[in-house]
């Protein structure tokens, strides 16, 4: 396990992983749906062969949060705060 943890913090390639945000993906920057946006690296680097694609589908269910959360505006209920900008 110590051998995992020291492999996890010390290569660079997954500190790239863990420093991802979704500030970092170029076609979101300007989404209007991004704080509502949870996309997985690993799927995009297989469907679209880039840790930083846009997903679609990651679009239409952020869409879908945002109807939802604004459905429920004056309730107890608050947007996420998924990946800081």
């Amino acid at each position: 396990s110590s051998e995992a943890t020291r492999i996890w913090k010390a290569h660079a390639g997954f500190n790239r992983l863990r420093h991802l945000r979704i500030r970092h993906r170029r076609d979101c920057q300007h989404c209007k749906v991004m704080k509502y946006c949870f996309v997985c690296p690993g799927i995009a680097l297989l469907e679209r062969g880039s840790l930083t694609a846009s997903l679609p589908e990651s679009c239409r269910q952020a869409t879908i949060r945002k109807e939802v959360y604004d459905g429920l505006s004056g309730s107890r209920y608050k947007a996420p705060l998924n990946n800081p900008s």
